[in-house]
């Protein structure tokens, strides 16, 4: 498993939430922080915020796991090759539907 960044930076935004929260989040990631806004002083935010921890277990804007990669590959093709597999027997009953249309328009025709 691959390992992320010991330390993060987190942007404030603009505006807090409807019940006056603060949310953080770092650039490139689609994860969010919430902060309770007692934590600060009233009327006081930070505009960033740095978490630090002694693992990296932060993750890095655009890197991905090698290993859950190759799962999430091996799933898809797993996937694709069902669906392939659906759609020739749906294929083989539409042409067997198709002959036994014509066959039955030959008798009465």
């Amino acid at each position: 498993m691959s390992t992320g960044e010991h330390q993060i930076t987190l942007a404030r935004r603009d505006e807090p939430t409807s019940t006056g929260d603060w949310v953080y989040r770092a650039e490139g990631l689609k994860a969010s922080v919430y902060i309770n806004r007692r934590l600060f002083q009233p009327g006081q935010s930070p505009d960033s915020i740095t978490l630090t921890a002694a693992d990296g277990v932060f993750r890095v804007p655009g890197a991905h796991d090698p290993d859950i990669l190759t799962r999430r590959i091996a799933r898809l093709e797993h996937r694709a090759a069902a669906k392939r597999a659906h759609a020739a027997a749906c294929l083989s009953s539409a042409h067997a539907l198709g002959a036994r249309a014509d066959r039955l328009r030959g008798a009465t025709g």
